[in-house]
């Protein structure tokens, strides 16, 4: 494919924009490529190359690019809701609140904007709900980029320190120091570790944050076991467990990780796929945690565009659909049948590749054994799967080149798009097993 387009734009981009990008996840070797247009599960660049997108904003697109079905109800619900677009609360707000807590089973809920600015509100939350001031992460995870959570995500294996007591690593320069050595890092799936580090710093932690299956370092699931652990001393001890739904909720099942491990978080925050691409996150819990934020009492939730209209309307729109076209149960199914035939493929070829996935997820690890933890995940091998990756973008399929990033499906990954995706998969082993 030739990217003469994208390249004489990137050498322009830089000149307004550092990097020539607005997120540095965007970025590519040897440069960015720019995108034109999406309709359903592929995206065209400037240069004319279509792709089967494997990103779709990082989970958001559920029903994928330009749904016309999603575009109707939001023309719908727009009008219906007289276009109001900042400012203000409607009737919609409420019914959409509604409709959020009945599926998700959670007794309230704020909505923001994004991830970040979710957790940021839970840090004030379970602060002021405790009376303490640490946090809990776990290794490996990211949870968003503010200084407090921003910490041991994705850490050179070199400075994570020992197993059973990670190190609190900055995800980033420019964090505040005190902040992240104030932050515990626990390591995942180890109930015994975990137990001994949460037991030493009890007085002090306010919470525990995480995301039960860590689909930021691919997709690694949490064992029932570990969360019924978490449940359970958070309860004995008076943490708040928080769950960070941002890429599970709406996908692994209706109701996310909580229905998942049949376990209630105290608080969890979303976002992504719930309004199909535009911009909305949500904090939501138990009540006697989120009513501490209603005016007049001790906590402030403010934000210009905190449940900005159209957003409203977009997960409306959303919602309907996921509801009345069994989205997530699709989701599942073509997930498992995906994961069935890659992992098929590769034995058949005798390559050491796995593909793990659920609720339209999905990661492929170069490893013999599925991961269970952070450590395990970032021994996949990075030059097959840069040779894996390269191959698939060759053969006009659209991933990341972060061997540790995670994919997604949407709804119009039907059975032809999947099939496309294999066949490119089939000659990016070969291109794998060649690098080594």
């Amino acid at each position: 494919m030739q990217y003469t387009k994208s390249q004489e734009l990137f050498a322009r981009a830089k000149e307004y924009m550092s990097g020539g990008l607005n997120a540095n996840g965007r970025n590519r070797k040897p440069h960015p490529i720019y995108m034109s247009k999406a309709q359903d599960a592929y995206v065209y660049d400037i240069d004319g190359n279509r792709f089967i997108d494997l990103i779709m904003g990082n989970g958001t697109l559920i029903l994928g690019h330009n749904n016309q079905e999603f575009n109707e109800l939001m023309q719908k619900y727009m009008l219906q809701n007289g276009n109001l677009v900042t400012g203000f609360d409607s009737k919609l707000s409420v019914d959409v609140a509604e409709r959020f807590l009945r599926i998700t089973g959670n007794e309230r809920v704020r909505f923001t904007n994004t991830g970040t600015e979710a957790v940021l509100h839970i840090l004030h939350i379970v602060r002021a709900a405790t009376g303490r001031n640490k946090i809990a992460v776990m290794e490996g995870a990211y949870n968003g980029w503010y200084d407090a959570v921003y910490v041991n995500s994705f850490a050179p294996l070199s400075k994570v320190g020992s197993v059973d007591r990670p190190n609190s690593v900055p995800g980033t320069a420019g964090l505040d120091p005190k902040v992240v050595e104030n932050t515990l890092v626990l390591p995942f799936n180890n109930i015994e570790a975990s137990e001994n580090l949460i037991r030493e710093h009890k007085d002090e932690l306010a919470a525990i944050i995480l995301e039960p299956i860590m689909i930021d370092i691919g997709l690694v699931e949490a064992s029932h076991k570990y969360i019924d652990f978490l449940r359970s001393i958070c309860d004995e001890l008076g943490i708040v467990l928080v769950f960070d739904e941002l890429l599970t909720g709406f996908r692994v099942a209706p109701g996310g990780c909580q229905e998942y491990y049949n376990v209630r978080a105290d608080l969890c925050m979303y976002g992504k796929a719930f309004a199909n691409g535009y911009i909305s996150a949500a904090v939501s819990g138990k009540a006697k945690f989120m009513d501490i934020t209603a005016p007049g009492q001790t906590v402030a939730f403010l934000g210009t565009f905190n449940g900005h209209q159209l957003s409203i309307c977009a997960t409306a729109a959303t919602l309907d659909l996921l509801e009345s076209k069994n989205v997530v149960e699709k989701l599942n199914i073509t997930t498992d049948n995906l994961c069935s035939e890659f992992n098929a493929l590769a034995a058949g070829k005798g390559i050491p590749a796995l593909m793990r996935g659920k609720g339209g997820h999905f990661q492929v690890y170069f490893m013999d054994k599925a991961p269970t933890n952070y450590r395990e995940a970032a021994a996949t091998n990075p030059v097959m799967y840069e040779h894996y990756v390269n191959s698939l973008q060759n053969n006009g399929v659209w991933c990341s080149q972060n061997p540790l990033s995670h994919h997604a499906l949407s709804i119009k990954h039907d059975e032809k798009v999947v099939s496309e995706m294999l066949t490119a998969m089939d000659k990016a082993l070969e291109a794998a097993a060649k690098a080594i």
